[in-house]
């Protein structure tokens, strides 16, 4: 799953930053094509906040987690559904409470 999001974030990155590549395309400027650190960055960071939905709902151990994993892998592209699984993975959902058997408080003999 998570080398559709890489392929993703390749594939964005690769449109968005065009003009970097254009020299490389009639062969002037072979260097132009190479990868720098800020495309590098970009892309850490970009992977790093289309993930915060996922990482919230695994490391606090929401109870609906794997919905909020599957929207954000499946739906997080279209931003509408990464708001969704990010609002919903960081509402505040209280800790189940187990009912412990406890004994009965006994009474004392009268």
């Amino acid at each position: 799953m998570k080398f559709m999001t890489m392929a993703g974030c390749a594939g964005l990155l690769m449109a968005l930053s065009g003009a970097a590549y254009a020299g490389a395309i009639d062969g002037s400027n072979v260097a132009t094509a190479t990868i720098d650190i800020f495309e590098v960055l970009l892309v850490v960071i970009f992977v790093g906040v289309f993930s915060l939905p996922t990482i919230r709902a695994v490391v606090s151990n929401h109870p609906r987690r794997l919905a909020i994993i599957l929207i954000n892998i499946f739906l997080g592209w279209t931003v509408i559904g990464w708001i969704v699984s990010f609002i919903w993975a960081f509402k505040f959902v209280p800790p189940t409470q187990v009912a412990a058997a406890r004994p009965a408080p006994s009474t004392p003999p009268t």
